[in-house]
C-alpha cells in the first residue's frame, strides 16, 4: 500500500471516520441552526406585524374619537338606555 503497516492503516482509516463523523455533526448543527434562524425571522415577523396592527387600530379609534367630537359613536344618545 503506501508502505504502512496494518495498524497504521487501520488507524488512518478510524481517523477517516472520526473526521467524516464530525462533519456529518456539523452538517446537523448547521441545519439545526438554520432551524433555528428561521423560527427567529418567522417570530419577529409576526410580533410586528402585531405591533403595527394594534397601532393601526389604536391610530384608528383615536382619529374616530377625534372626528366624532369627543364621544365615541357607542357614547351616543341612540345607544344609551331609557
Amino acid at each position: 500500500m503506501d508502505g504502512k503497516t496494518p495498524e497504521q492503516q487501520q488507524k488512518a482509516e478510524n481517523g477517516l471516520e472520526r473526521r467524516s463523523a464530525r462533519e456529518h455533526a456539523d452538517e446537523q448543527i448547521a441545519k439545526i441552526n438554520q432551524r433555528f434562524a428561521d423560527e427567529e425571522k418567522r417570530m419577529t415577523r409576526f410580533v410586528t406585524f402585531l405591533f403595527l396592527f394594534l397601532l393601526a387600530i389604536m391610530l384608528i379609534s383615536l382619529a374616530w374619537y377625534y372626528f366624532s367630537g369627543g364621544k365615541f359613536p357607542v357614547q351616543s344618545e341612540m345607544y344609551k338606555l331609557p
